[in-house]
């Protein structure tokens, strides 16, 4: 159908690491609870975040308009099991997040 091939243009139209991550954080939530899962999107959007893959579709979809991201890894081929297991580990010591009230905590995974 229509909408569903558009689902799909859309998903491969992103970064492959993403894609390859939120595949495999889909497959583990299946055995969790949902503070298991919340926990684990927390640990996956950090780093996500950190390795500056939205930044690079920020650019190009709104800064530059090109469309053309510039990936490390441009197919799902290049993105190895191992790499995407990285994602899926807690940083070392936690991460420290501000609340809506301005204090700073650390965040344990």
């Amino acid at each position: 159908s229509g909408w569903a091939h558009r689902a799909v243009q859309s998903i491969m139209e992103a970064n492959p690491v993403s894609i390859k991550v939120f595949f495999e954080a889909y497959r583990r939530a299946q055995s969790m609870d949902v503070l298991g899962a919340l926990q684990q999107d927390f640990v996956t959007g950090f780093h996500l975040v950190n390795h500056g893959f939205f930044n690079e579709g920020v650019r190009a979809r709104i800064i530059d308009r090109d469309g053309r991201p510039r990936w490390a890894q441009a197919r799902l081929a290049e993105v190895s099991d191992a790499a995407v297991s990285q994602y899926f580990v807690a940083p070392e010591g936690g991460v420290v997040v501000t609340d809506d009230d301005g204090r700073d905590r650390l965040v344990k995974g």
